[in-house]
């Protein structure tokens, strides 16, 4: 398939591609940011969808990670992008973001700081970003501008998570956190007020998980919140959601048959698509109905993933990205196109020396 470049500018020592020639479609440029497990540690990056490989790499910022990022996420009017380390402190960084020059001066640490490492997630109004810990109070939520950075962090939940935090999940409206973490109940979810802070813990599901979880995500509509499981079959949990959980979904009738790592719904709501570590085929994706749940798994991707760790869609829902943790070439990334229709497309080949530990488009 032919791939052109239509135009060029050069920025910051940056050759920035304005939008893409690919057979006959033209496609704008997006971005895409990745954690990587060695320096630089985050790289972002030109995409031009999932007919086009990962264009040319932004300047690494003046004030570098200095360890894996296990997280990475771009407010959502994409004016600032936080991402956390797993050592040392701060644990937790954010820079303000231009699309044209790429990464500004490094924000001020937060005023409280964290003490174990983190996974950060800005609410929809991108006036706040919580984080997820892996020691007490297990999350915390910041008040963030893209002028000043971090605010005085706000007061812990009167009923805290009980084990080590691993995704903070907000549902669509922004007025609801969640935390997925290991001990039961295995989630924890609080009602939020932007300014105000934590509300009363909600009542635990009647139908607990049963074992550590790992990712937290609302579907796009706010009426589902979904799990994935680390330690214990069926390793996938869905629940109804308003304000409040509601009943427990049907499991898939053709389970993962190991630990969950990540989970995400689609854009649209329509897939749901969780990634493991350890077992092949190491992603699995399934139609999903808020009416009646998870339906049939779409067949496995032709070319399959060697482990996966995180996961990501583009922002039109037409590419699936999965990171893994191995440096080997070839490995570490796999960028899918992707139809609802048929599932899994062919497989675009990028790839870095390095660990994939976060993604994120914008």
């Amino acid at each position: 398939m032919a791939v052109t470049k239509l135009t060029t500018s050069g920025v910051n020592n940056v050759v920035k591609s304005d939008s893409m020639l690919v057979g006959n479609r033209v496609i704008t440029t997006k971005k895409v940011a990745f954690g990587l497990s060695s320096s630089p540690y985050v790289s972002v990056y030109d995409w031009f969808g999932p007919y086009g490989k990962l264009g040319t790499r932004y300047v690494t910022a003046t004030t570098v990670p200095t360890s894996i990022v296990l997280g990475v996420d771009f407010n959502p009017a994409g004016t600032a992008i936080a991402l956390s380390m797993f050592s040392p402190s701060p644990y937790m960084i954010a820079y303000p973001w231009d699309d044209s020059t790429g990464f500004g001066t490094k924000y001020a640490d937060p005023g409280s700081l964290l003490t174990s490492f983190t996974r950060p997630k800005f609410s929809p109004s991108g006036n706040d970003v919580a984080v997820a810990s892996s020691a007490t109070p297990w999350m915390q939520i910041y008040p963030f501008s893209t002028s000043t950075g971090f605010g005085t962090k706000y007061t812990n939940p009167g009923t805290l998570p009980t084990g080590q935090g691993q995704f903070p999940a907000w549902n669509p409206a922004g007025n609801t956190i969640a935390l997925s973490h290991w001990i039961t109940p295995f989630v924890s979810v609080y009602p939020f007020t932007s300014g105000t802070g934590f509300g009363t813990k909600y009542a635990d599901p009647a139908t607990l998980p049963g074992g550590d979880t790992n990712g937290a995500v609302f579907n796009p509509a706010g009426t589902v919140l979904a799990l994935s499981g680390l330690s214990t079959s069926p390793y996938i949990h869905a629940y109804a959601w308003s304000s409040g959980f509601g009943t427990k979904y049907a499991n898939p009738a053709s389970l993962p048959d190991t630990g969950i790592r990540d989970i995400r719904f689609s854009p649209n709501g329509n897939v749901i698509v969780v990634s493991s570590e350890s077992t092949s085929p190491f992603i699995w994706a399934y139609a999903w109905s808020n009416s009646t749940g998870f339906g049939s798994k779409y067949a496995d991707p032709a070319t399959l993933p060697t482990s996966g760790l995180t996961l990501a869609w583009s922002t039109d829902g037409k590419a699936l990205a999965m990171g893994a943790g191995t440096s080997d070439l070839n490995q570490n990334l796999y960028i899918y196109a992707w139809d609802d229709s048929t599932g899994f497309g062919f497989r675009q080949i990028n790839s870095f020396n390095t660990g994939v530990y976060s993604i994120v488009f914008k």
